[in-house]
């Protein structure tokens, strides 16, 4: 389809659906053009007037916040955690709200969600998108192939072939990613012609991975940018991707239930959508933590007067910066995304880690590409590691593992076992995603016994 043709096609059915996205985005890119001051200024007005609304109309939070100044103590307002939105969407929603449409997560992390979501509330996630796409000249209309799959019954595969030729994209619609897979969505590429790639980027990785076995030019797809989400990106594998595409590799991260927190420049800053969301970056008690610290992000919605999403624990460790960007951007920054929370490492001797640690250990080998690709941990048991590892080399000697194997003892100590198993391909999760790290224990409990 056009470009211009379909861009106005999506608008008039926006404006149909009454999602106002073209007002919205309007709204968003005149605030990010503003001074530091004024966006703080902006940002605190429309978290006032949704609380306003929230306490005046919505019996949930009005019990949940008794004996609060929810203005002034806002700081201090109870933490709201996916079990509780999980358990409590249906009471969560306020009175008088209008057209609302029931959204659903995948459930990759261990809580599939289920919440109501107003089509203006969506109307301001499309627009916190399409303004980071515009980042890369690409607009609402631009040709995408999409790495995603679809879904599995025959109602949601409709509607998402039916909202594909709307928004002027086209995807590989399977998981089950192989060789001929990625021969057959490059070749569709080459004869659609799409201005970026956007999909997982465990996906996106393997499909450049598969360029570059194969010798094939990425540089010949002459696309404008490569947009990664739902998964972060480690830095060899933007590397790599980089080289093969020939163009700028972009990150965006946010949350089904929370819409765009935060989207990349090509200086390759993570940009708050402060327009949009509140960030909160806290330690294990809620307090705030220093700037350049890690802590917990708590995400409040500010656009979310159906639904509230306030002060809600996403369960991801991040790093908030005061620094400026040039790039004309003038949201604040994320410096670090650093992942899920429940990413956790526990040894026999009670030491803790962070499942990034797997990332460093194997950095070296991962970024050269040459011996493993790919990897999965899975904790089976507290003294347990399996270690699941993708090679390209046909023949491969153990020996050059060795290095990594110190690496590991030095880290996790001598009682600490490890077992690492050469698989063809590393297993998706339902929803396509590509988790790196998997814990088969309790972790609270067994933490709770160490430290009792």
């Amino acid at each position: 389809m056009n470009k211009t043709i379909a861009k106005w096609v999506f608008f008039s059915l926006e404006f149909l659906r009454r999602e106002p996205v073209y007002s919205s985005l309007k709204e968003h890119e005149y605030i990010q053009q503003q001074n530091k001051s004024k966006i703080k200024k902006i940002q605190q007005k429309k978290l006032e007037k949704m609380i306003y609304y929230v306490m005046k109309h919505n019996k949930y939070f009005q019990r949940k916040y008794e004996g609060y100044d929810v203005i002034n103590d806002f700081s201090n307002l109870p933490i709201m955690t996916k079990d509780e939105l999980k358990n409590n969407y249906k009471d969560i929603v306020t009175d008088n709200n209008g057209k609302l449409d029931l959204a659903k997560t995948s459930g990759s992390t261990g809580k599939a969600l289920k919440f109501y979501r107003s089509r203006t509330l969506y109307a301001h996630s499309l627009a916190s998108k399409f303004s980071g796409h515009r980042w890369y000249g690409l607009d609402m209309g631009s040709k995408e192939a999409r790495l995603w799959g679809v879904p599995v019954n025959l109602k949601d595969k409709v509607k998402t072939r039916l909202r594909d030729l709307i928004l002027n994209r086209f995807r590989e619609k399977s998981f089950d990613i192989t060789g001929d897979v990625f021969f057959d969505f490059y070749k569709k590429i080459l004869k659609k012609t799409p201005d970026y790639i956007y999909g997982y980027t465990s996906m996106i990785y393997e499909f450049a991975l598969f360029l570059k076995e194969k010798q094939i030019d990425g540089n010949m797809l002459q696309l404008k940018a490569v947009i990664c989400t739902s998964e972060s990106i480690p830095d060899y594998q933007r590397v790599l991707m980089e080289q093969v595409f020939g163009c700028n590799v972009a990150s965006e991260y946010g949350a089904a239930e929370t819409g765009i927190i935060s989207f990349e420049c090509k200086q390759g800053n993570h940009h708050i959508m402060e327009d949009s969301v509140l960030v909160e970056v806290v330690d294990e008690d809620y307090k705030p933590v220093k700037n350049g610290e890690e802590g917990k992000i708590l995400v409040t919605v500010l656009n979310s007067f159906s639904s509230p999403i306030i002060r809600y624990d996403l369960g991801d460790i991040v790093v908030y910066s005061d620094e400026e960007c040039t790039c004309g951007i003038n949201f604040s920054l994320l410096k670090k995304i650093i992942g899920r929370e429940s990413s956790i490492v526990v040894t026999p001797s009670g030491k803790v880690f962070h499942s990034l640690i797997f990332y460093y250990i194997m950095k070296n080998i991962t970024e050269r590409g040459e011996i493993i690709n790919q990897f999965k941990v899975y904790q089976k048991e507290i003294d347990q590691i399996l270690i699941q590892l993708v090679s390209n080399k046909k023949e491969f000697d153990v020996e050059e593992l060795k290095p990594m194997k110190i690496k590991l003892r030095e880290t996790f100590g001598d009682q600490m076992n490890f077992k690492f198993e050469f698989v063809e391909k590393i297993e998706r999760e339902k929803s396509g995603k590509l988790r790196d790290f998997v814990s088969e224990i309790d972790t609270e409990v067994v933490l709770q016994e160490y430290y009792s």
